[in-house]
């Protein structure tokens, strides 16, 4: 049986392997420790004793079973909606610099520095920052190089009503960049903490303690139960442990909005 509080601490590591091999490691030596304890609870428990309690064990296990499902469905639902979230604000960002770089054309005099300078925010956050995203840093020269945009912004000369309705717009834009951007930062570097995974994985070890104490008359009936159990168990705890920080290891949100503006950047021209 896996033991919650150090497997909840180290979930982190099988999750940052290649998807395949971590899932590997983490769905098989699951299963493979829940069969194990069967088998050895099931060698030294009287099998007698727990024919006898079949029946009430089953309604036990029904009700345990129910509310660590709930457990496991709310805590697998809120991961993918922050997962889901996590990929608007990558595309809301990208989105609200192309539409800067396209509305600067209003200032002619800094239309060309300006674009120069967004494009080469776009090219460090595609070259440099996803990278260091995958381990948990960001990219200064990126952040750096947003926060002199939006000081060339913020001191653009306005001459015309028509300039100064499209600097208030350009500045709620970055504005707006730059908040999609800490979010992004912010949802890169938090996860799901050690006393949920901890929970998680007693409640886990509840649901297979209570399965070992059925009566089996077959060694292999038993060892299938109980490995199907702990594979649909590991299996929703490894999706939660890949998807919990959306820009890290293989199942990661991808940087195609950025590129994409970038090509869109290219055909727009400086």
């Amino acid at each position: 049986m896996p033991s919650s509080a150090a497997e909840g601490a180290r979930v982190e590591v099988f999750a940052s392997l290649p998807v395949y091999a971590g899932s590997a490691i983490f769905i098989g030596g699951f299963v493979a420790i829940a069969v194990l304890g069967g088998l050895l609870a099931h060698r030294f428990f009287p099998q007698s004793i727990l024919e006898q309690h079949n029946e009430i064990a089953g309604f036990v296990f029904a009700v345990v079973g129910v509310v660590y499902a709930v457990l496991l469905a709310f805590l697998a639902i809120a991961v993918w909606e922050r997962f889901d979230a996590a990929e608007t604000r990558v595309h809301d960002e990208a989105s609200q610099l192309l539409v800067v770089y396209r509305r600067v054309d209003a200032f002619p005099s800094a239309r060309y520095a300006l674009r120069k300078e967004i494009a080469r925010y776009v090219d460090l956050v595609v070259s440099d920052e996803w990278p260091k995203m995958n381990v948990g840093t960001q990219s200064s020269a990126a952040n750096q190089v947003l926060e002199d945009i939006a000081y060339r912004v913020r001191h653009l000369r306005v001459t015309t009503a028509t300039q100064q309705d499209l600097l208030t717009s350009l500045i709620d834009g970055l504005q707006a960049t730059m908040l999609d951007r800490d979010d992004r930062l912010l949802l890169s570097n938090t996860g799901i903490n050690k006393f949920l995974w901890t929970t998680l994985f007693l409640g886990a070890a509840a649901v297979l303690l209570f399965s070992y104490l059925f009566a089996f008359k077959s060694t292999g009936a038993q060892m299938a139960m109980t490995g199907l159990l702990a594979f649909t168990l590991a299996l929703v705890l490894y999706l939660i442990a890949v998807m919990d920080y959306p820009y890290r290891g293989d199942v990661r949100i991808p940087v195609t909005p950025f590129i994409e503006a970038r090509h869109a950047f290219k055909a727009i021209g400086f």
